[in-house]
């Protein structure tokens, strides 16, 4: 299989980050969304005062060098049972660690409170932990805004001088699966979602916290097939004038030439799910002035619950990298992978590393696929599309891009086919390529990676299931 790929005109908004969930909902005890499947009691953290534990974490931050973080903050761990702000939190102190790593190194923050804390919650009756998910939306969004969400920004941002959160999202994956409902006598809930985002952004301008401080990102939506933006216009509300921009995630992707599976009976293909749809939605938000970001991504086609160690085996972490790269080729602006230090034993295998005793253990397969995600799409990179001339058909197994910061190239390339190397040369007009670019190699059943140079003249081989990073 060889083929010449060509560099084509950047995207015109620069790459916003590519990075992670850091899920600090870990270890706060509990059931996230009162679900019995997603318990909260081990504890993955160390505690604030064990500096050698988190000297650990930060060194390991540095290697991996993510480029952009959403902090997953559980709300019922710093609010009071007035529905005030708890000051006195641990969870704040935990938070701050990864905040001063994050301004030190320039790494802006979307922090993510994922739920409604109970107490602003709709009256509900189902309250009890069972096998769903159970959230309700705020009864009174002006008092949730003004009274929790605004308090926490300001106390955050101010008081504490956690200046590099600059994005804020209340709810996690809103209104598609028991998340932000509303009663059946209650408001429609389209319209309470866009009324929230509007007492949020009201409130934090009334204390003086405007948009370029810290902007709110909107809909969150965990299907890009039913991004709810129809929903909005038929109800005549517009959320644009509140966000700083929209988010998206993506799990139910499969590699073009892949069937259908059980495991995951809702995936499409990625020529379906991102080279079209997707791509309406960048455009709809880029012509709204608003970027469109993937706050996460991965991959539940090879397994999940069923299946644990699929979303961290060489197909799934492959298929996340190839979902990330054809996300960045039609302009979504960010992306970011679930859960670095997951305990892997609630919704799959996500992590990249481990806190031992002994030290860091790196689980392989999927650092070695992220962490070379991180470094090609970093903040403020130029991403160049690489598409090839002449696509093979009915599938085109090879997919990737080049960025370009401060005069650096740097390229990622996969190859998706499972039994057929690929040859690939790069032609642009565009850019400047040098004549003698270095590459790493990921190769399958190995996580071994072997580095090489390689001119222009010659191709470069991406092996079965492998992916290549220019550097």
């Amino acid at each position: 299989m060889k083929q010449i790929f060509h560099i084509s005109e950047p995207i015109s908004r620069k790459y916003l980050g590519s990075g992670i969930n850091w899920f600090d909902f870990l270890g706060t005890g509990g059931f996230y969304g009162r679900f019995s499947g997603y318990p909260l009691h081990e504890v993955i953290y160390p505690p604030t005062t064990d500096t050698d534990g988190w000297k650990k974490i930060l060194g390991v931050m540095d290697e991996l060098s993510p480029s952009f973080i959403r902090y997953g903050l559980n709300p019922e761990s710093v609010i009071s049972s007035e529905g005030t702000i708890d000051k006195s939190a641990t969870a704040f102190d935990r938070l701050e660690i990864i905040a001063n790593w994050a301004l030190a190194n320039r790494v802006p923050i979307e922090l993510d409170t994922f739920l409604i804390p109970a107490h602003y919650e709709f009256a509900t009756h189902d309250t009890e932990v069972r096998d769903r998910f159970r959230n309700m939306a705020a009864g009174d969004n002006r008092s949730y805004a003004r009274n929790f969400v605004a308090p926490l920004i300001h106390y955050l941002v101010r008081e504490r001088g956690l200046s590099a959160i600059s994005l804020f999202n209340p709810v996690n994956e809103p209104i598609n699966y028991g998340v932000f409902q509303v009663p059946e006598d209650g408001p429609d809930v389209y319209v309470h979602y866009v009324e929230m985002f509007k007492e949020i952004r009201e409130a934090l301008n009334d204390l003086g916290i405007h948009e370029g401080e810290v902007g709110l990102l909107g809909i969150d939506g965990d299907i890009p097939l039913k991004y709810p933006i129809l929903q909005f216009a038929s109800r005549g509300v517009d959320i644009n004038q509140y966000v700083s921009g929209y988010s998206i995630h993506s799990y139910r992707t499969r590699f073009d030439h892949m069937p259908p599976v059980e495991v995951c009976p809702d995936s499409e293909p990625l020529e379906i799910t991102i080279d079209r749809h997707v791509r309406e939605l960048v455009n709809y938000c880029e012509r709204r002035g608003r970027p469109l970001l993937g706050c996460e991504v991965g991959a539940f086609y090879y397994g999940k619950v069923d299946n644990p160690a699929g979303p961290a085996s060489e197909e799934g972490t492959l298929l996340t990298v190839e979902t990330i790269i054809r996300m960045a080729n039609v302009g979504v602006a960010s992306a970011l992978i679930w859960s670095p230090m997951n305990p892997n034993n609630i919704d799959g295998h996500w992590a990249l590393f481990t806190l031992s005793e002994s030290g860091i253990e790196k689980h392989l397969t999927p650092w070695n696929a992220y962490s070379a995600m991180m470094r090609v799409l970093t903040r403020g990179s130029l991403v160049y599309p690489a598409y090839s001339s002449s696509p093979k058909y009915p599938y085109q197994h090879v997919h990737g891009l080049i960025t370009e910061k401060d005069g650096r190239i740097r390229g990622l390339f996969v190859n998706d086919s499972s039994t057929e190397t690929a040859f690939i040369s790069l032609q642009s007009s565009l850019l400047a390529l040098p004549e003698t670019l270095a590459i790493r190699t990921k190769h399958p059943g190995s996580d071994l990676l072997s580095d090489s140079t390689f001119s222009l003249q010659s191709q470069i081989e991406i092996p079965p299931l492998g992916f290549i990073e220019i550097f």
